[in-house]
């Protein structure tokens, strides 16, 4: 099945109609796309060590330009002299580090697997050829889109859509295993005419040769109601439960905040329960209050609230700090014009003493002479 899109004339990503929110996360996404089809970083390293190798780059900057409140460019340049406070085989160690779920021996298969891989790419962060394909790719960070991004914005637009109709596919043929069956091909291929200006085609395509009948299932349903797919079509573009679920616990902090509103006496009385009865009737009543304010109290926001916002140890200075830390890495981001990972921006913060101090009610927490606390 063809389908026919008209490509934006406007990407948004410069003048006075710029979306900074997209081009922080187009920024990363090209520098990736850029490590992984580097053609010298392809003799050296496979494709799973050149993701390892732009998650390295992007932890190590974002970490180092966070930390000494520098540009992108300034940092790697720190980066690249060893001057920073962190290195890009640390990164491995350091932000990347993994903690075995049950005690293992040296013996171990997986551990061995696993040193093997490290190794392997702390060998290829030693290798000039490797250094150098990071240096010319990291640019893209701190640059402005130019016209060499087109071809690479109209693909990922493509993909993007073409994603969202195979959802589509999904919600309109439940019985039918869509992400086997069928695939999007952003290949036009040989076609009879020729595609018209400021259009590209793509098209959904069965994994069996022949075809399994699926396409000739799915055709029929989408003339009977055409507005019905294109509705499903937008839904699978809209946010994510992830991305719903972090805007309404951004909204929870803020009334909380407020002592003049009933939500911040509430969550008072949920954390100051000494009974599951109890407990159970403040959370209720939070609930509904929530409610009224036009927060939705489905499943998914009230479970994150249980136990990232509201679980035992909470207070109204971890809500502060939760706040204060929102604020911080929304700024940040804003700031150095990338989306920053969160693993990067936590480990550029864990040698202040804001959140010992909100979790020791004040007092900061014991540290002997040098330790680190991020152990």
């Amino acid at each position: 099945m063809r389908v026919r899109v008209a490509i934006p004339t406007d990407w948004k990503l410069s003048g006075s109609n710029i979306s900074p929110q997209k081009l922080q996360s187009l920024r990363v996404q090209r520098f990736r796309w850029q490590v992984d089809t580097n053609e010298s970083l392809c003799l050296h390293a496979s494709i799973f060590q050149r993701q390892w190798l732009s998650e390295i780059t992007l932890a190590a900057l974002g970490t180092v330009a966070i930390e000494t409140k520098q540009s992108l460019e300034a940092s790697w340049s720190a980066i690249k002299a060893k001057t920073a406070s962190i290195s890009l085989s640390d990164v491995l160690k350091v932000i990347f580090q993994s903690l075995p779920t049950a005690p293992r021996g040296e013996n171990d298969e997986a551990v061995q697997f696993e040193q093997r891989r490290m190794t392997e790419l702390r060998d290829l962060l030693n290798v000039p050829e490797v250094l150098e394909a990071l240096d010319n790719a990291v640019s893209i960070l701190w640059s402005n889109p130019d016209a060499r991004w087109n071809d690479w914005l109209c693909e990922k637009y493509l993909a993007t859509l073409g994603a969202a109709f195979r959802e589509a596919v999904q919600q309109v043929c439940p019985d039918e295993n869509v992400d086997s069956d069928i695939i999007v091909d952003l290949d036009a291929g040989p076609l009879g005419n020729e595609t018209p200006q400021g259009c590209a085609d793509f098209w959904l395509s069965e994994t069996a040769p022949g075809g399994g009948g699926l396409i000739e299932h799915l055709l029929p349903k989408i003339v009977d109601d055409p507005r019905r797919f294109l509705d499903l079509v937008e839904c699978s573009l809209d946010a994510s439960d992830y991305e719903f679920v972090d805007g309404e616990l951004r909204r929870f902090l803020v009334l909380a905040d407020d002592s003049k509103l009933k939500v911040s006496s509430l969550v008072g009385a949920v954390r100051g329960s000494i009974s599951q009865e109890q407990l159970t009737t403040a959370f209720l009543a939070l609930k509904a209050e929530l409610g009224k304010t036009g927060i939705q109290v489905n499943h998914s926001v009230m479970s994150a609230l249980s136990s990232r916002v509201l679980r035992p140890g909470s207070s109204n200075a971890t809500d502060q700090l939760l706040s204060n830390l929102l604020e911080r890495w929304e700024n940040e981001e804003n700031r150095l014009g990338i989306e920053i990972e969160m693993r990067s921006f936590a480990y550029a913060l864990s040698l202040e003493d804001e959140l010992d101090v909100a979790l020791s009610a004040g007092a900061p927490l014991p540290f002997g002479p040098g330790q680190d606390r991020r152990q």
